[in-house]
């Protein structure tokens, strides 16, 4: 089946409409600053669900072949992690409204302590697991919008600080992020499992040969150190 070439409906208004609102600060008479259009964020509800959708289809295409890892968009999915964030208070889903349109999302959680953290001593974090802007939305503050109510959410549950997941190839997010005094910090490499073992498999038989020939060799050895029995009589 061929996959079908129109935009998803969510998508193309709201990117419409940020569009028109971008367009009309430009077209503001000049002489003087060009004000920003108000952004406000606002926790997420089920009423954005078209508008959710799009955008994890925008994260997907952004995430180039990493992609591979993330879940298909589905509503599904966008309203079972609405459900999350609603029942647990770890866990948050925010979104930019910038003219009335959903301009980005903002997933965010307290990272669950680890072996390393505790090892290391660093202080508990809030992950920002998702900060994402539409195109056509950006340069006009939705992004710095989602990061304050991130670090505002990090001060609430007194956390020592953000960490971002930020895909290696997205390079206009890595700046982004550098701007506002992100450093690179640990690297956090995946791996697919069937990938995994079949760059495995060569080792682990040279590993099995190795063995076999070690104890061939130990076999003979031991033979050849006993000592000869007596001879028998003519």
């Amino acid at each position: 089946m061929m996959p079908d070439p129109r935009p998803l409906p969510g998508r193309t208004r709201a990117a419409g409409r940020c569009a028109a609102v971008l367009r009309r600060a430009q077209n503001r008479p000049r002489g003087g600053p060009v004000p920003r259009p108000p952004v406000t964020v606002r926790e997420a509800v089920p009423d954005d669900l078209p508008d959710l959708v799009a955008l994890w289809h925008e994260v997907r295409a952004a995430a180039g072949s990493a992609r591979a890892g993330l879940p298909l968009p589905s509503d599904e999915a966008v309203l079972a992690l609405l459900a999350r964030a609603r029942a647990d208070e770890a866990v948050h889903v925010d979104v930019a409204v910038l003219g009335g349109a959903v301009a980005g999302v903002l997933v965010t959680g307290r990272a669950p302590a680890s072996l390393g953290a505790e090892l290391l001593g660093r202080p508990p974090v809030l992950e920002v697991a998702c900060l994402h802007v539409r195109e056509a939305c950006r340069r006009q503050g939705a992004g710095r919008a989602l990061l304050a109510r991130a670090a505002e959410l990090a001060e609430r549950c007194g956390t020592g600080g953000l960490v971002a997941d930020v895909p290696a190839q997205h390079r206009d997010a890595q700046r982004f992020y550098a701007r506002l005094g992100f450093a690179p910090g640990l690297v956090r490499r995946a791996a697919a499992l069937p990938a995994l073992r079949r760059a495995l498999a060569p080792a682990e038989r040279s590993a099995a040969v190795g063995d076999l020939l070690a104890r061939r060799r130990g076999g003979r050895a031991r033979r050849a150190a006993r000592p000869a029995g007596p001879a028998g009589l003519d």
